[in-house]
């Protein structure tokens, strides 16, 4: 009877083991084809020994111009380039600062990735030289809560910004606060 308890374990685990991959194989083949199986991210500089991104363009410093975006977009087989810039840090509203990832980027990124606006709206090639932002819906909670954020500003690297929009709320990602649903 041990020996069968034992096969009914080791049966049960596999089986559990098997789901919990398919699971995941499942969360991670969404989140690719939501940002595109043919999208490439480019960073300043070079991967260090670990394997980690340039630490500076997380800080909102690049050597990536606009004339490499324009570069990028003659080449045969690209369909759009834009820039893309991720700031690490905090995002402060009224006087209370709260841990965020910032991706700054031009209105292109709306033509590569749909984002769901739940109230307001996304922003346009006309406000890229605005001083404006579209939150996701858990960064809205987190400083808002049920208030309305549209109209209200907030501080970014000590830079005043203007919330246009919120994003729909989105499933959790493996790539935790590294997500469209925390920018």
């Amino acid at each position: 009877t041990l020996t069968m308890v034992g096969i009914v374990i080791g049966v049960g685990s596999v089986v559990l083991l098997m789901g919990i991959g398919a699971g995941v194989k499942k969360d991670v083949t969404r989140q690719i084809d939501d940002l595109g199986a043919n999208t490439a991210i480019l960073v300043p500089g070079k991967l260090d020994k670990s394997g980690q991104p340039n630490v500076m363009s997380t800080l909102g410093i690049t050597t990536l111009t606009d004339n490499d975006v324009a570069s990028l977009n003659n080449v045969e087989g690209i369909k759009k380039a834009i820039p893309l810039m991720f700031v690490f840090g905090s995002v402060d509203y009224q006087k209370q600062s709260y841990p965020g990832v910032v991706f700054g980027t031009t209105a292109g990124i709306f033509d590569i990735r749909p984002f769901p606006v739940e109230k307001g709206r996304l922003f346009r090639p006309e406000d890229e030289l605005q001083p404006v932002c579209v939150l996701a819906n858990a960064p809205k909670e987190q400083m808002f809560g049920n208030a309305d954020a549209i109209g209200k500003t907030i501080m970014i690297q000590g830079v005043a910004f203007k919330v246009i929009g919120v994003m729909e709320k989105e499933e959790p990602s493996l790539f935790g606060q590294f997500s469209f649903a925390n920018v």
